[in-house]
């Protein structure tokens, strides 16, 4: 299975508790708002391909440490095993710098919690996001897909 993370940016804004997304230019959720994330390298601890991550697709910078695994998430793909995902999900409520614009993700803007664009959301993303914004508990959760990345059911 393939392991993968995504690093949520979250801080209390003009409209209470918001949530850093933009558009994913590429793979799997091309076109739709989302995290930072990607494939954690041979040998990678999450946490520091999550930093990577935030680095590389918003040109954010925050330590491993200071991150807050929050869920783990399996997208599964029945009849489609080498593309199933184990997804660590992080969140930074302090970085350095100022999200932007890269080849990979585009203009961020941030959405209050209570008031999430759900229509954009990749997949099943509205039904956990919500919990692991507010930070309240760990959650692990298995989703299964179909080829255009639709869900079929969760458990």
């Amino acid at each position: 299975m393939n392991e993968t993370t995504l690093c949520y940016l979250i801080r209390n804004g003009v409209q209470g508790l918001e949530v850093c997304l933009a558009e994913k230019k590429l793979r799997y959720v091309k076109g739709k708002l989302n995290a930072a994330g990607g494939h954690v390298e041979k040998g990678e601890d999450p946490a520091a391909c999550a930093a990577r991550e935030l680095f590389e697709e918003q040109d954010v910078v925050v330590e491993p440490g200071k991150l807050c695994l929050q869920a783990t998430i399996y997208f599964i793909f029945p009849g489609k095993e080498h593309v199933d995902l184990k997804c660590h999900v992080f969140v930074a409520r302090g970085w350095e710098g100022c999200p932007k614009e890269t080849s990979s993700m585009g203009a961020p803007e941030w959405y209050p919690v209570d008031n999430l664009p759900v229509d954009q959301l990749p997949g099943a993303d509205a039904d956990w996001l919500p919990t692991v914004i507010v930070g309240e508990e760990f959650i692990e959760r298995t989703y299964r897909f179909d080829k255009d990345f639709k869900p079929l059911q969760s458990a």
